[in-house]
């Protein structure tokens, strides 16, 4: 069984970009990427930390903050997986993420795909892959 069940790319507004399931849960997701941009700020106001996890029932939601660029990393797991092994695959992701975002360059364009993120940026094939591969 994969430690990652559902994983996804937000804004720190709320606003879901990017979602991969793997099981067939059914989840509101505009609520949830309110709630999972809740739990960032929080945590972030709280503990200045750049993660946050939270224990739903049989569910946690984990959460990875991506300085700079407006961008949560969200996973969802089975409450008794390990945070520590939770938190190792959302680091990964996030470095490659920001690889990514580095690869995109410094001009102008991409700074603004960047900070528009949630309405006019559209995810290639690397992007997609990148999800792919982390689960």
């Amino acid at each position: 069984m994969a430690v990652i069940q559902e994983i996804w790319l937000l804004t720190r507004q709320g606003i879901i970009l990017f979602n991969l399931r793997l099981d067939d849960t059914p989840i509101r997701q505009v609520m949830l990427g309110g709630f999972l941009a809740a739990i960032t700020n929080l945590s972030k106001e709280l503990d200045k930390s750049k993660t946050a996890s939270v224990l739903l029932g049989a569910t946690r939601l984990s959460v990875i903050d991506v300085e700079n660029h407006n961008l949560i990393v969200a996973a969802r797991t089975a409450a008794e997986t390990a945070e520590k092994k939770i938190n190792g695959v959302l680091l990964k992701l996030k470095q490659r993420i920001l690889e990514y975002i580095t690869r995109l360059g410094t001009s102008q364009s991409a700074q603004n795909k960047i900070s528009t993120i949630g309405t006019a940026f559209q995810f290639d094939e690397g992007l997609t892959n990148i999800f792919l591969d982390m689960l």
